[in-house]
């Protein structure tokens, strides 16, 4: 975005598809979103992955019918915020083995689709 930031910034930019296929928000805590779908109440805990606030959300996982676990291809290549050092990939797939081990989700229903 950066040879385009003068457009971005301006009153008048709409992302197009494009913008908002590639746009990422790095996350940290835990963001909470509510909906209906077809009769029934939802909720989507996002928990942004990092490391330092796993121990925070594990406790808000009560009754949980489906895990959405999604993680991004192309990172096999970058290092976590946190350390600089450990490959994004290899740690998303060792949480995604911790998450699935966990006692807290013996019974629960996982999709795990991948992004690029």
């Amino acid at each position: 975005f950066l040879e385009r930031l003068d457009e971005i910034a301006g009153d008048a930019y709409r992302p197009s598809q494009g913008d908002i296929l590639r746009a990422r928000v790095r996350t940290t805590g835990l963001h909470e979103q509510r909906f209906t779908l077809e009769d029934t109440d939802t909720v989507v805990l996002d928990t942004g992955r990092a490391k330092s606030e796993r121990r925070k959300w594990v406790r808000r996982f009560t009754d949980v019918d489906v895990v959405l676990f999604v993680a991004s291809l192309s990172q096999f290549d970058q290092a976590l915020f946190e350390d600089g050092t450990t490959n994004r990939m290899v740690e998303a797939m060792k949480l995604f083995e911790d998450v699935v081990n966990s006692q807290s989700f013996k019974t629960t229903e996982y999709a795990a689709p991948r992004t690029r």
